[in-house]
């Protein structure tokens, strides 16, 4: 890059002072490296920008086309969508325009609208380029940064591009915008503004006007005059494309939630390919190691004496577990599994592009453990057999760009508060999430049965993704695991005589038993609650010829617009034996005992009103005669009532989990290392012991507190949401 002896911004006209424009120095701004950059992103923009105006001509742009996110064309506003292809070369040579004012040692100062719209495209994909390696970078003659110390570098800052370069209001400084006489006035801006496209190209008056002579590129004239486009050099289309990151596919932030995904964002401002390869690499140690300590340790506590011993016997560096804080050594094989597999999940992150965003505290503690690992690692590839075994570069490729560890932390991390873990003084305070410390710093519970919950800004990873079947093939043959046993272990007795639940009914039945935990009975909780007991006695008696209505036909029932209900204004309802009324706030376990008990006397009462023709059925209003009871409905629902109470707090609960998370009772029992009978066994009723329940957790993506609380009949609202009440379409109320 050349650089001449002249003043900057002498581009600005005596009318920009009448504008807020910057005059701060230019190495300030523009330092040697952000400068070639930005210098080279516009003459790669520029590149193509030139093949899309002599690839499109005069033709309208379709973004919808498959190929248009690799054009220059799909990035300017969709206005442009209809300009001809004078208009698209004046785009891309003020691409050229601008990156040679930098090259030349010039302020890049828009002298239009048009190459404001150049610079902003510059400053966006000039950052793509540090994803090039050092070699690409000085091919593109962009001078690398030679600091040995990561803290002594850092990424460009782009802000301060925008706000020196970059003029509000100096669009109202075209020719167009100025009175044409000195006794008019300036004229009113017509309705798509004086930024609009037509006027894209008008000078400012704030800077000079450019040398209306300058030609296009001699590539270019010769496409214009031939037949065919003509590339400057071999496959440089392709090339172009490939570092600006016009042809990338993944993205590296897709792990985010909506609500917190930065579109602007570029990964290899932190984290290179370079860098990435390098992680990873000591992610694909670490694994290996994991895998083989878990199959050798299986659920014994880790004794670090013993292990400091072996590790020093054979002359290798510390194992797995312990590079984990002392605090996990007592956790069981199943946790362990996961962790390693929190390890490898953040490698094939990296291996796919994206960032190693962790998903959960595990992740973090997974993501601390690759940084460590990779910059001991880093030391280590002074030796070229090393590097090659590991399949990177030796040292001296990893430049500062490529090893920001510190920064890496600070991106890709949420906190370091497990990092009190690793420290004796801390340990205990961390271990104690009601201690005074703890809450005052809102720390929350960080204890290791509580890594596995997914971050509230992250998406869930996929939870059916499975383990490698050689380390479970392993696993399965390990004398240290505490759990093996044949696949009937678990199930409940007499499983085999329970009848199959209808789906409506097993549905129905958790609504209603949700509705009556929610913490406020105010009417729209009453109204729903009434509603889907009527829907729930249907469903039970399964029998079309008894309707549940007429029972409670008669007495001051409650009513919803034009809607009878059946239960009274006190929202209460007269079974068999006993009154009901309908109330809320209960514990998990107890709103299941009684909804079976109201059902039990409710669909008894209905059975004998039929079986005897009650009066208060109304049946002769209708000229119909009694229908008759089956007589082994009885029978029936007391069996349905049984398979119902097979629906524990517990069974519920890893129902809905699995669901949502889309796995199978396979897939959490091969990651609780467990038969599949014995989860199989929980979901239908079966005791739960909470030494084996805890090791669903990690599968389970939540803590292990909140599965021992389901095995006490009591329900964790934001693992399992409490039914949702909404309003109908007639303004009523109705539950989902």
């Amino acid at each position: 890059m050349t650089t001449v002896d002249a003043d900057p911004y002498a581009a600005y006209t005596e009318q920009a002072e009448d504008y807020d424009v910057g005059w701060a120095e230019l190495d300030e701004v523009l330092p040697p490296f952000t400068a070639g950059l930005l210098a080279a992103a516009g003459r790669l923009l520029a590149t193509l920008a030139y093949r899309d105006a002599l690839d499109y001509g005069d033709r309208p742009f379709k973004r919808r086309s498959p190929k248009a996110r690799h054009r220059v064309l799909a990035k300017l506003p969709t206005d442009c969508d209809r300009q001809d292809q004078a208009f698209r070369l004046r785009l891309a040579r003020s691409l050229n325009d601008l990156a040679g004012d930098i090259e030349a040692g010039r302020a890049p100062l828009p002298r239009c609208t048009g190459e404001r719209h150049a610079l902003e495209l510059m400053i966006d994909c000039a950052p793509q380029l540090l994803a090039c390696s050092d070699a690409e970078l000085r091919q593109l003659g962009i001078p690398v940064p030679d600091t040995s110390d990561e803290y002594d570098y850092h990424a460009p800052y782009w802000d301060p591009v925008w706000s020196e370069f970059i003029v509000d209001g100096a669009e109202d400084s075209i020719p167009e915008a100025q009175a044409t006489a000195e006794d008019q006035d300036q004229p009113e801006p017509p309705p798509d503004g004086w930024t609009a496209p037509r006027f894209w190209f008008s000078p400012y008056g704030i800077t000079t006007v450019r040398d209306p002579g300058r030609r296009h590129p001699d590539w270019v004239t010769a496409s214009l005059d031939g037949s065919e486009v003509v590339e400057p050099e071999p496959q440089e289309f392709a090339r172009a494309a490939r570092l600006l990151g016009f042809t990338d596919r993944a993205d590296p932030w897709q792990a985010y939630t909506d609500e917190y995904r930065d579109e602007g964002r570029c990964l290899a401002e932190v984290l290179t390919p370079l860098g990435a390869a390098l992680l990873e690499a000591a992610a694909r140690e670490l694994v290996a190691r994991g895998y083989e300590e878990v199959v050798a340790y299986g659920d014994r506590p880790f004794d670090r004496d013993a292990a400091e011993d072996d590790y020093s016997e054979d002359d290798s560096d510390d194992g797995f577990l312990a590079l984990l804080p002392p605090v996990c050594d007592g956790q069981n094989a199943a946790w362990r599994l996961a962790m390693v597999r929190a390890v490898n999940d953040l490698a094939e992150d990296l291996r796919a592009g994206r960032a190693p965003l962790p998903r959960c505290n595990a992740e973090e503690i997974a993501l601390h453990l690759i940084l460590s690992w990779a910059a001991a690692l880093l030391e280590d590839l002074d030796d070229p057999q090393v590097a090659a075994e590991h399949g990177v570069p030796t040292r001296e490729a990893f430049t500062v760009r490529h090893r920001q560890f510190a920064q890496m932390r600070e991106t890709f991390l949420q906190d370091d508060d497990f990092m009190m873990f690793y420290d004796a003084g801390m340990a205990e305070v961390a271990g104690d999430p009601d201690h005074l410390a703890m809450r005052y710093l809102h720390v929350g519970d960080i204890r290791p049965p509580s890594w596995w919950w997914t971050f509230g800004n992250l998406r869930p990873r996929d939870a059916a993704r499975g383990f490698d079947p050689r380390v479970l093939e392993r696993l399965a043959s390990s004398p240290a695991l505490r759990f093996t046993g044949p696949e009937g272990v678990g199930e409940p007795e007499g499983s085999d005589t329970i009848p199959v639940l209808s789906a409506g009914l097993v549905e129905e039945f958790e609504l209603f038993v949700g509705l009556a935990q929610r913490r406020f009975f105010d009417r729209r909780c009453a109204v729903a609650m009434a509603r889907s007991l009527a829907r729930l006695l249907t469903a039970f008696l399964d029998a079309p010829d008894l309707h549940v209505h007429r029972v409670w036909m008669l007495g001051q029932c409650a009513v919803v617009g034009e809607e009878m209900l059946i239960v009274d204004e006190d929202f209460s309802i007269d079974g068999h034996r006993h009154t009901w009324r309908l109330h809320a706030d209960q514990t998990d376990g107890q709103a299941r005992t009684w909804t079976l008990r109201l059902l039990a006397d409710c669909s008894t009462k209905i059975l004998l009103q039929y079986a005897t023709a009650a009066p208060e059925l109304l049946l002769d209003m209708d000229h119909k005669a009694p229908p008759p009871v089956d007589q082994a409905l009885p029978q029936t629902l007391a069996e349905r009532s049984r398979a119902m109470g097979q629906s524990t707090t517990l069974a519920g609960f890893l129902r809905y989990r699995r669901r949502i998370l889309g796995v199978d009772v396979g897939d959490v029992a091969e990651a609780a290392i467990l038969p599949s009978a014995v989860v199989a066994g929980w979901e239908a009723g079966g005791p739960a012991a909470p030494s084996q329940l805890i090791r669903c957790a990690p599968v389970l993506q939540l803590p292990e507190a909140v599965l021992l609380t389901a095995a006490d009949g009591r329900r964790d609202p934001g693992y399992w949401p409490l039914p949702a009440i909404r309003a109908t379409a007639h303004g009523s109320e109705g539950a989902e």
